[in-house]
């Protein structure tokens, strides 16, 4: 007798071996951006509760350092043919009232997302990943059933410890968003965000 789970959401969870040194050279060069021009933010982030900019050279260049091998691991993991892309980045900071709200990464070719977790305080929120399809969890709960399974869950809030310094990887159809914190307090979470997009010129 076996159980299949068949058509499984699938996440990426990678500890970058040198977020301390990452935390050092960009956390406060950051913070002082946001400080002096909180206002500031990308064309498509009008609308966002959080400070998000485009990222400069020096951010872009850690795609390249860090993070890339991981991109090439789920291309692998996934039998990928050869793909040849390009990444938009983006840097986000959050102050404990700040948050994101549902949405998803379809659209101008993405194939592939990630989030790096360079600075998150303990009150701070992780990202959270929404179960699109919680039909069963719908017929347990009118029946007053409590599974507790990992796959019969609402969100990934149970499911993924994300500390700083994990890398996160999904899908671009995967629905996700970022709560803001537990309690009030001083700090910044920052996260630099890349969508990974199929080249084709």
């Amino acid at each position: 007798m076996t159980f299949h789970q068949i058509f499984p959401e699938i996440v990426y969870q990678a500890r970058i071996n040198d977020y301390e040194l990452i935390k050092e050279k960009f956390a406060s060069k950051i913070i002082n951006r946001y400080k002096a021009s909180s206002d500031e933010k990308a064309p498509w982030a009008t609308l966002c509760n959080t400070w998000q900019v485009n990222a400069d050279e020096q951010i872009n260049q850690l795609f390249t350092d860090y993070f890339q091998e991981h991109v090439y691991a789920w291309f692998k993991e996934f039998c990928f043919p050869r793909v040849d892309f390009k990444v938009a980045s983006w840097v986000n900071v959050h102050t404990w009232e700040s948050y994101q709200e549902t949405h998803y990464h379809m659209g101008d070719h993405c194939i592939l997302c990630g989030t790096y977790n360079l600075q998150l305080n303990k009150k701070d929120s992780s990202l959270i990943f929404i179960n699109e399809v919680p039909d069963y969890q719908d017929v347990l709960c009118q029946e007053n059933i409590k599974a507790e399974h990992h796959s019969l869950k609402d969100d990934s809030r149970k499911i993924l410890d994300i500390t700083e310094g994990d890398l996160i990887l999904f899908p671009p159809h995967q629905k996700h968003c970022v709560p803001c914190a537990s309690e009030k307090h001083d700090g910044y979470r920052i996260t630099i965000s890349f969508n990974v997009c199929k080249r084709y010129e």
